[in-house]
């Protein structure tokens, strides 16, 4: 009876079979890392731009509100000039912000306060938690957090903005105030201000990119990218362990049948020095020790 299986591929059909399916495991893997890496990256990469961003923009919001305070109002008020934009830093940041707001409207810059002599500065719902926040902690001196303003995703960054002794010339009592302010607001709001009191706050945001279609759109292109370039892999792959694997193994098998019947003709050579070569040389041996047995056991019986 043969030993070799009916089916002379069966063998190699399983070998192959488990080869592919040994790629296409490998590919799933290394796809769902990809991907979940491409959104740890993507989603760190847009946070990390965004805070460079508001940095940016807080520093310059600083730095106007910081000119008006130390360069211009001093100069102004020795004089006894009074002219808004250049004595008040809220007034003065309004005015720049709008400017900037010009030319980059997806920004956003506000000075706000829940006691403002301009009601356009009145806090939204948004802004009156970080005002909250800020008069129930002292302690806080900027306030990084996401949320949305006019229905978009903004990183925020938001610091008190603190009443100083200046601030009472325009903010304290209103029989006090310069006419020019109560000439143009009134005396109704914005006054009453206390000395180192939290009276409202500087409010910066840069918008955050929608993150998930970042992510779908970068998922999409590594799936492109590593079905590719699996594709060139898996069919290079599988033409070489046809050629070198499978076809060496069906043409062993088939001597192999062939020798099983009775067939000890067969020859085998190679020149490999590798495990199919050492396979090779050791059936060739296994045949030649078979037709010396065999010429043995027919002089044998010829004797006999």
């Amino acid at each position: 009876m043969s030993l070799i299986p009916e089916d002379k591929y069966l063998y190699t059909r399983s070998i192959l079979k488990q080869f592919r399916k040994s790629l296409l495991l490998c590919y799933v893997i290394a796809l769902i890392i990809s991907i979940v890496g491409v959104g740890f990256w993507t989603t760190k990469e847009v946070y990390a731009s965004a805070d460079r961003e508001l940095t940016l923009l807080v520093d310059m919001v600083r730095a106007a509100r910081r000119y008006v305070a130390e360069d211009v109002r001093p100069y102004m008020l020795e004089r006894d000039i009074f002219h808004s934009p250049a004595v008040s830093s809220t007034v003065a940041t309004k005015h720049i912000a709008g400017h900037f707001a010009d030319n980059q409207p997806e920004y956003y810059i506000r000075i706000v306060s829940d006691n403002p002599l301009n009601l356009e500065n009145q806090p939204t719902p948004f802004e009156q938690e970080i005002l909250k926040t800020f008069r129930q902690n002292r302690n806080i001196e900027n306030l990084v957090a996401e949320g949305n303003i006019k229905d978009t995703k903004y990183l925020v960054s938001s610091r008190p903005s603190i009443s100083r002794e200046s601030c009472l010339v325009c903010h304290g009592v209103p029989e006090e105030a310069p006419k020019e302010i109560t000439e143009v607001y009134g005396k109704e709001s914005g006054f009453g201000y206390k000395d180192n009191q939290v009276v409202g706050a500087s409010i910066v945001a840069v918008p955050i990119e929608d993150v998930n279609q970042i992510v779908l759109v970068r998922g999409f292109l590594a799936f492109i990218f590593l079905s590719l370039i699996f594709s060139i892999v898996f069919l290079s792959l599988n033409r070489l362990v046809s050629l070198l694997i499978l076809k060496p193994i069906v043409k062993i098998s088939r001597i192999a049948r062939s020798v099983s019947e009775g067939n000890l003709t067969q020859s085998m050579s190679t020149e490999r020095q590798d495990e199919i070569g050492e396979l090779v040389k050791s059936f060739e041996l296994m045949r030649r020790s078979l037709v010396t047995a065999s010429k043995r056991l027919r002089r044998s019986n010829r004797r006999q």
